[in-house]
């Protein structure tokens, strides 16, 4: 299953991909703690894209065997973001480092024939068991 949604680099768009995030997983049946995780690691990228990148976005959420993925890609600059080191007093910084925390595996990709990056990461998780029972 794969949720995909084609974002405008706006403020705006953080707040409609933390609810497309909460009301799929939820959907999906994902337990409550990794929805709250995955919510989280899905703002701090899609506010990275809409500072950094200021072009369109586009928010793919993909439920795989296991677990789920999610990937942000934006035509901004090419270059790989890195985790940096933000101060105690610093307003921002923290985003990549956040993101590598709570995702079991994230990366960056970069395809300069098509001009564009994507950053992603993947939660382990299982289904709730009324999902589960469901399922069979």
């Amino acid at each position: 299953m794969t949720t995909i949604s084609k974002l405008p680099p706006e403020p705006r768009s953080v707040a409609y991909a933390r609810r497309l995030t909460r009301a799929t997983l939820a959907e999906w049946g994902v337990p409550p703690e990794t929805i709250d995780d995955a919510t989280l690691a899905v703002s701090e990228l899609v506010t990275n894209a809409v500072v950094h990148a200021r072009s369109p976005i586009t928010f793919r959420l993909t439920r795989r065997p296991g677990g789920l993925r999610a990937e942000i890609t934006d035509h901004g600059a090419l270059v790989p973001p890195v985790p940096r080191r933000a101060g105690a007093t610093a307003t921002g910084g923290r985003g990549l480092a956040l993101v590598g925390e709570l995702a079991d595996r994230w990366d960056v990709e970069v395809n300069g024939e098509a001009g564009r990056k994507t950053v992603w990461f993947e939660m382990e998780t299982a289904l709730t068991c009324a999902h589960a029972i469901l399922a069979v």
